[in-house]
C-alpha cells in the first residue's frame, strides 16, 4: 500500500494516473446507469400527461366551438395513425399527431358506447360518456370523458 501511496505522491504533479482515471470513470459509468431509467421514466411520465391535458383541453374546445357556433362538433380519434381531431361542418378544424413532437405518445384505445368518435351538440354537452387512453413507454393516462362537463385526467 506504501508503494501505492508513494507512486501517487510521484506522479501527482505531472497528472492523473491510469489508475485514478479508471476509478473515476467507473463511478461515473455507476451514476449514469442509476440515473438514465430514472430520467427515462420521468420523461415518458411527463409526455403521457401533457398530452392527455393537451387532448383534455381540444375536448373543451370543442365544446365551446358547438356553442359558439350552434352546431354539432365532432370529436375523432384514430388510434391508428394516433391521431385526434375536431370537425365542424365536415371541415377539420383542429388535429392532433399525438405520435409527432412534442407528445410522442400512442393512442392505446378510444371508447365512446363502441365508436372511437363522439358528438358534441350545439349546447356544449358531451353525447356519450367515454373514454381514451394513451401511452408513452410504460407510463398511461387515462382520460375520461362525462356527458355534462367533467373531464378526469388519471
Amino acid at each position: 500500500m506504501t508503494s501505492f501511496l508513494t507512486a501517487i505522491r510521484r506522479h501527482s504533479g505531472r497528472g492523473f494516473s491510469l489508475l485514478e482515471l479508471v476509478v473515476v470513470l467507473a463511478i461515473v459509468a455507476v451514476l449514469g446507469a442509476i440515473a438514465l431509467p430514472r430520467f427515462s421514466s420521468a420523461h415518458e411520465n411527463s409526455a403521457a400527461d401533457q398530452a392527455a391535458k393537451r387532448v383534455a383541453r381540444m375536448i373543451d374546445h370543442g365544446r365551446t366551438l358547438s356553442r359558439g357556433s350552434s352546431k354539432q362538433v365532432l370529436f375523432q380519434t384514430d388510434a391508428q395513425n394516433n391521431r385526434v381531431q375536431l370537425v365542424l361542418n365536415g371541415i377539420t378544424v383542429e388535429a392532433v399527431t399525438l405520435s409527432a413532437k412534442p407528445y410522442r405518445v400512442k393512442v392505446v384505445s378510444a371508447n365512446f358506447g363502441g365508436s372511437s368518435q363522439v358528438v358534441i351538440d350545439h349546447y356544449g354537452v358531451v353525447q356519450t360518456a367515454g373514454t381514451i387512453v394513451l401511452q408513452s413507454g410504460t407510463a398511461k393516462r387515462t382520460i375520461n370523458i362525462n356527458t355534462s362537463n367533467g373531464i378526469v385526467v388519471n
